[in-house]
C-alpha cells in the first residue's frame, strides 16, 4: 500500500508542476475562450489531484499516519477527510478564477492567489513525510502537523468566503430583479397602449383584439375596447374574421366582451371554429419535427372558443358538430410526436359538460 501511495504522490507532483506552469507560464490571456479552456484544465487536474490525496490520505490513517488527530478511526477519518475536502474545494474554486478575479474582496482574491500554490504543496510534503514510516519518525510532528492543519483552516476560509460571496451576488441579484421586472413591465404596457394609439381600426382591428381579453390590465383592455369601438362597424369586422384564418383573433373580442348576437349570430361563431380548425390542421401538415408542438399548443383560441360557445347558454350545444371537428383536428396523427395538448383537455371538459 505504501508504494502504490508513492506512486500516487509521484502522479500528483507532476499535476502540481503542470498546474503552476499553467498558473504562471505565459499565455493568451487576453482571449475569454482560452481563459475558459485553462478554467477548465486547472479544474480537471486538481480533481485528479484531490483523487490521488484521497487515496494516499485514507492509506496514511490506515498505517495510523494522523493518530496524531485523534486515536479513535471514527474520528480521526471524518476529520481528516473534511480537512482534506474543504482545503482542495478552495484549491479547485481558487483554480478556476485564478485566470479574473475581477472585484473579488481582498481576503477572497489573496486566498484564491495563493491557495492553488500553497495547498497542493503542502499536501504532497506532509502525505509523503506521513506515508513513509522512516520518514515520519525522522521529522518533527511540528513540521508537518501545523502546515496540515493551517490549510485545512484556509480550506474552511475558503469555502466560508466563496459561499458568502455566492449568497451576497444571489441577495443583490434577488433585490435588483423586482425594480427591473417592475420597470420591464411598464415598458411593455406602455408598448402597448402605444401600439392600440397608433393602430388603424378601419384597416388593422385584428391588431389590438388580443388586448380586448379578459386577462389583460385594465388599462390595456379598456383602452383597447374604446379604439375598437371607434370604428362604427366593429361589430360586421369581427363577423369578417371569423370567416378567415384570423378568427381567433375576433375570439379574443367576443369570449371577454359583450357583443350584438343579432350581429355576431350563432353562425358566424361556427363559422369561426371551422376556420381555427383549418388552421389548425394545416399548421399540424406543416410540421417537421416535434419542436413544432408543445403542450400548451392552440391551448389560448380554444379556451376563448369554448368561452364564447358558452355565451349562446342555453343553446350551445348548436356548437356540438364544429367542437367535434376541432377536437378531431387536434387528434390527427402527424409524422412526427406530439405531446399531450392541453387544449383536447379542454375540450373534452367541455363536452363532458354539455354531452
Amino acid at each position: 500500500m505504501t508504494t502504490f501511495g508513492n506512486i500516487l504522490l509521484f502522479i500528483a507532483s507532476i499535476i502540481f508542476f503542470s498546474l503552476q506552469f499553467i498558473f504562471f507560464g505565459k499565455h493568451a490571456t487576453d482571449n475569454r475562450d482560452v481563459l475558459l479552456g485553462y478554467a477548465w484544465i486547472t479544474v480537471l487536474l486538481n480533481v485528479t489531484f484531490l483523487v490521488c490525496m484521497l487515496i494516499t490520505t485514507l492509506i496514511i490513517s490506515y498505517n495510523g499516519g494522523y493518530d496524531w488527530i485523534s486515536t479513535s478511526r471514527s474520528v480521526r477519518v471524518p476529520v481528516t477527510l473534511i480537512g482534506l475536502f474543504a482545503a482542495m474545494t478552495t484549491c479547485i474554486f481558487s483554480g478556476a478564477l485564478n485566470f479574473g478575479t475581477g472585484s473579488m474582496p481582498a481576503i477572497l482574491r489573496s486566498v484564491v492567489s495563493t491557495s492553488p500554490v500553497i495547498i497542493p504543496l503542502i499536501l504532497i510534503v506532509a502525505n509523503t513525510v506521513l506515508l513513509n514510516r522512516s520518514l515520519r519518525l525522522s521529522v518533527a510532528e511540528n513540521l508537518y502537523k501545523w502546515p496540515l492543519i493551517g490549510i485545512a483552516l484556509l480550506g474552511s476560509l475558503g469555502v466560508a468566503s466563496f459561499l458568502y460571496e455566492y449568497l451576497s451576488d444571489l441577495k443583490r441579484e434577488q433585490s435588483s430583479r423586482p425594480a427591473s421586472f417592475v420597470e420591464d413591465e411598464q415598458l411593455n404596457v406602455q408598448r402597448k397602449l402605444a401600439d392600440i394609439d397608433h393602430c388603424d381600426v378601419f384597416t388593422d382591428m385584428v391588431a389590438i383584439l388580443v388586448y380586448t381579453d379578459s386577462t389583460q390590465l385594465h388599462e390595456i383592455r379598456s383602452r383597447a375596447i374604446s379604439k375598437v369601438k371607434t370604428n362604427p362597424k366593429w361589430q360586421a369586422e369581427l363577423v369578417r374574421l371569423l370567416n378567415t384564418p384570423y378568427a381567433a383573433q375576433a375570439f379574443n373580442y367576443i369570449a371577454s366582451n359583450d357583443f350584438d348576437k343579432s350581429v355576431i349570430g350563432a353562425g358566424h361563431i361556427y363559422n369561426g371554429i371551422l376556420q381555427e380548425t383549418d388552421v389548425i390542421k394545416d399548421e399540424m401538415n406543416k410540421a417537421t419535427t416535434s419542436f413544432d408542438f408543445y403542450p400548451g399548443w392552440h391551448s389560448w383560441e380554444v379556451d376563448r372558443i369554448l368561452i364564447a360557445t358558452d355565451k349562446f347558454t342555453p343553446a350551445q350545444n348548436q356548437f356540438l358538430p364544429a367542437i367535434l371537428k376541432l377536437r378531431a383536428a387536434l387528434n390527427e396523427s402527424t409524422p412526427v410526436k406530439k405531446p399531450d395538448f392541453l387544449a383536447l383537455q379542454s375540450i373534452d371538459k367541455w363536452l363532458k359538460k354539455h354531452i
